[in-house]
């Protein structure tokens, strides 16, 4: 269930040209971040 969800939230994000990045669990992954909103968002599977 947990794949389904994040496929089909990665797929809306896509939809509406947000710009997403997906990974590996243990992989090493280069990350940046601008914060220029009001708030983050930290989204936990």
């Amino acid at each position: 269930m947990r794949k389904n969800l994040r496929t089909c939230a990665f797929s809306r994000l896509w939809q509406l040209c947000i710009t997403t990045a997906t990974g590996h669990f243990g992989a090493e992954m280069q990350v940046h971040l601008v914060n220029d909103d009001p708030v983050t968002h930290w989204l936990e599977w």
